[in-house]
């Protein structure tokens, strides 16, 4: 990453990026939730329907229904677009850490050229 394009990144840009992904985070939350209590609902309805039911075959009922796996797998999209956007803070961040650290170079470069060159102009070592 260039000194220029680690300069047009602003904080702003990073602020953004987190509000977004605390937005991500949130629907990707209700969602799971949403499963748990629908997960629920559907083992109460199916133990209702059959009284014998085991606990092995509840789960398989669960487990075979297709609105119940469509939710798993929009639950799973909602996480990797929050891991994504996590990814994208991070960016920010090293790119702001690279930044300083090319700053405290640049500085102590010019520190150390002004150690070498005496009051007249002279160079010594």
């Amino acid at each position: 990453m260039d000194i220029n394009e680690i300069l047009k990144t602003t904080p702003a840009s990073k602020y953004e990026a987190c509000e977004q992904a605390e937005i991500i985070r949130k629907t990707w939350q209700e969602a799971k939730e949403e499963l748990k209590r629908k997960e629920a609902l559907h083992a109460l309805t199916c133990k209702a329907q059959n009284l014998k039911l085991t606990i092995a075959d509840l789960k398989y009922l669960i487990d075979k229904d297709d609105e119940l796996y469509k939710l798993r797998l929009d639950i799973i999209v909602k996480e990797s677009n929050y891991r994504k956007k996590e990814t994208e803070i991070n960016k920010y961040d090293d790119a702001f850490t690279g930044a300083k650290m090319l700053a405290k170079l640049k500085i102590a470069e010019m520190r150390n050229l002004g150690d070498t060159v005496s009051k007249k102009g002279e160079w010594y070592e």
